[in-house]
């Protein structure tokens, strides 16, 4: 800092603004490291998880539900997924099957998931950290009656191996006694697709079950 300030004298708007560049770029943001860490062995790392379902509903810019899906994972590379009402697609590692209802007849279906799966998946959770932006941590709020840890950020995946990718401006609630991610809120999402971002809002809900476990159809 004493060097900057020996050579202000000198008027140098350039030199100014590497000194207060300097300075800025010294300073850490504890907010913003605390949340990358969720995404590594935390609330946020699917790959640490017990077996989850999440339940997802997406309202339009009117507040209008626009659709609903239910979302199983055993791991991130078996998992099951389907509109409420329609058609249940399973996956499990590279293999996919689809079905009317979770209790099947099962078909399978080509399959379009990428050679190495894990891979894949770990390449979007580190990219969700790497990428993140706009860190809030709001601390204890009260949601669904319950009190919840909860952080605002920006982030996206990839480009993926296709060109893909997606992100939005999320707001990921914690429960602070199991840390794990109990809600989650979607804003201004954007993807390949639609790169300049949306108005749907999504609202996924978490729920947890240990015990659970996902198959390959016989």
């Amino acid at each position: 800092m004493s060097h900057c300030h020996s050579k202000l004298h000198s008027g140098s708007a350039l030199l100014v603004a590497l000194c207060l560049s300097t300075a800025t770029m010294g300073q850490a943001d504890p907010c913003y490291d605390e949340i990358v860490a969720l995404f590594d062995n935390g609330p946020l790392d699917p790959f640490v998880q017990p077996p989850y379902r999440y339940e997802t509903t997406v309202y339009d810019a009117s507040g209008a539900i626009k659709f609903e899906y239910i979302t199983t994972f055993d791991t991130p590379m078996r998992a099951m997924n389907r509109l409420k009402g329609q058609t249940v697609y399973l996956s499990i590692n590279r293999q996919t099957w689809s079905a009317p209802g979770p209790d099947g007849p099962w078909t399978e279906l080509p399959s379009s998931l990428p050679e190495d799966l894990e891979a894949f998946h770990k390449a979007n959770r580190d990219a969700l950290a790497q990428n993140l932006t706009e860190a809030e941590c709001l601390g204890h709020v009260e949601k669904d009656g319950q009190s919840l840890l909860a952080y605002r950020y920006e982030t996206q995946t990839g480009p993926n191996f296709d060109g893909t990718y997606f992100g939005a401006t999320y707001t990921s609630y914690i429960d602070p006694t199991t840390n794990r991610l109990i809600l989650q809120e979607e804003h201004k999402a954007f993807a390949h697709y639609q790169p300049e971002g949306g108005t749907d809002v999504t609202i996924k809900r978490y729920t947890y079950d240990g015990d659970f476990k996902l198959s390959a159809p016989d």
